[in-house]
């Protein structure tokens, strides 16, 4: 079966936007790549029982998929699980790494990754584990960043242009490891994993293209830049979160980027959606 490649329009992306506004507007880097996200997961209709892989607090899987009840979360991070519990969302939530799943075989009709399977160690683990818990013909559906998150690299360019010596390398390496960002492939290189743990991709959709991929790199990489006390973007969030105008300034910011990246060849993540 061929992959289907899609796009996505920037009608769709600034709904995702307005639906999240409430949550992440605060956070400029993080709303531009969820609301892309979004955009594209409201494409699709999850049959359940599901399983959220990497759930957080179960937020952006309620903004997804508010009518979706029979959710099991599992996350590594003990505090989020303690929120994910807590938020109504999840039939059960387990604190566990991906690659050794507490639950037994074919027990999901679909799973779910949102933007976390780039942070898991032995990927092929955690993949082989997704394939194990599904049932036949069950879809996961999943996002990730791609390469271009890493090779790009807009601050270190900048840091290094200005004489910086190798502060730019640093800055970058402390950025990627803020991230835990031990995954970073091209897309190709996701749908071979995948693939190779007896999944089969059907469908790909680049997110967060061109400058408005760019602009959010350099965004996410100052926002995370550390100074005495935490980091850049916590003063700068605080501020925003106390600015009445801050979600139309920056809807019509967004709104101006995503008009630039049509058609742009490059991009920084992609939603992926594969069957067993």
């Amino acid at each position: 079966m061929t992959v289907r490649w899609n796009a996505v329009a920037d009608v769709d992306v600034l709904e995702g936007f307005d639906a999240l506004a409430d949550i992440y507007s605060h956070v400029p880097p993080l709303i531009m790549w969820r609301a892309w996200e979004h955009a594209v997961y409201r494409r699709y209709a999850l049959t359940g029982p599901v399983l959220d892989i990497g759930c957080g607090d179960g937020r952006f899987f309620d903004r997804v998929f508010p009518d979706m009840r029979d959710v099991t979360g599992v996350d590594i991070n003990a505090t989020v699980v303690e929120h994910a519990r807590h938020s109504g969302r999840y039939v059960a939530v387990h604190e566990a790494v991906a690659d050794a799943l507490p639950l037994a075989d074919a027990t999901f009709n679909a799973a779910f990754a949102n933007c976390s399977l780039e942070h898991m160690d032995n990927i092929d683990g955690v993949l082989a584990e997704v394939h194990r818990v599904l049932r036949p013909g069950g879809t996961f559906l999943f996002s990730v960043v791609t390469d271009r998150f890493i090779t790009r690299a807009p601050l270190q360019w900048v840091l290094e242009a200005s004489g910086g010596g190798d502060l730019g390398a640093r800055v970058q390496r402390s950025h990627e490891a803020y991230h835990h960002l031990v995954n970073p492939f091209p897309i190709d290189e996701w749908i071979r994993r995948v693939e190779h743990a007896g999944l089969k991709v059907t469908e790909a959709t680049p997110i967060v293209n061109g400058p408005a991929g760019w602009i959010f790199l350099l965004l996410d990489q100052l926002w995370h830049v550390e100074r005495a006390g935490g980091e850049v973007g916590e003063e700068v969030g605080a501020w925003l979160e106390h600015n009445p105008h801050r979600t139309a300034g920056l809807r019509r910011i967004f709104e101006g980027l995503l008009r630039m990246a049509v058609d742009a060849p490059d991009h920084a993540g992609a939603v992926l959606l594969a069957a067993k």
